[in-house]
Order: C-alpha cells, then sequence, then structure tokens
C-alpha cells in the first residue's frame, strides 16, 4: 500500500492494517466467490481487486445449479 494510503487508512480512519494482519503487512485482502463441487473442484470463481465489484447472484445461483445436477 502507498504512503499516501497508509496515511489516509492510519489518521483519517483510524484503521492500522498492521495490527489486523498477523504478518503485520499494510496489505487488504481481495474479495472472491468461490462454488466448489463435491469433488473438490472449483466450478465457480470470481475475485476483483475493486471490492465495489462482486460477483453476479444469478452467475453464483447458476454455479451452485450445476453443481448440483453433476454429482
Amino acid at each position: 500500500m502507498p504512503a499516501t494510503l497508509k496515511d489516509v487508512y492510519a489518521n483519517a480512519l483510524g484503521v492500522d492494517l498492521s495490527m489486523q494482519n498477523a504478518d503485520g503487512s499494510w496489505t487488504l485482502t481481495v474479495p472472491a466467490t468461490f462454488v466448489v463441487g463435491q469433488q473438490c473442484r472449483i466450478r465457480f470463481a470470481f475475485a476483483n481487486t475493486d471490492w465495489r465489484v462482486r460477483a453476479e447472484p444469478e452467475d453464483v445461483l447458476a454455479a451452485l445449479r450445476d453443481a448440483a445436477n453433476s454429482r
């Protein structure tokens, strides 16, 4: 994370990510959605570094239906 963004998190928001992360790093996680079938195969995967962009619910539901039908 750039120093300017660290400053925003620490001073403006009161969030010290180094205290939140077990390794002391200033990193943020990437939100992701996975559907894993019964044979431990990934049936659907979605990740985006923009936390505002999430998987479409209909796509996740379709993957769940597909996984349930392919036992």
